[in-house]
């Protein structure tokens, strides 16, 4: 998907550490409003100085995040837990690409 892309997008975390189960590195949990506290400062100063119109958020949890910086947000479906196909279909949607490229592309998945 990227590669097709004229213009590589920003690849960034609202919370920029990965926020984990106490003593399971590698699980996921949802950040805590205290987390995003501590990187909104950091997270405004992005946005300016990159000058971020329109973010791509993915999952709910960084829409509702996103949705309180200012800028236009769309929402995809985040893979995990199920929903592969769901994130799938939307980034399609945002960048379609050659009926022929997208079906060889789901068959390698």
């Amino acid at each position: 998907m990227l590669q097709r892309l004229k213009q590589m997008p920003l690849l960034w975390n609202v919370f920029p550490l990965h926020p984990h189960q106490p003593g399971a590195p590698f699980s996921n949990r949802r950040f805590t409003a205290r987390e995003l506290t501590e990187v909104e400062g950091l997270n405004a100063e992005l946005l300016s100085w990159l000058k971020i119109k329109h973010i791509v958020a993915i999952g709910q949890d960084a829409g509702q995040y996103a949705g309180r910086l200012g800028v236009r947000v769309t929402v995809i479906r985040h893979p995990s837990y199920g929903g592969v196909r769901e994130f799938r279909e939307g980034m399609q949607s945002l960048y379609p690409q050659p009926r022929h490229l997208a079906a060889r592309q789901a068959a390698l998945f």
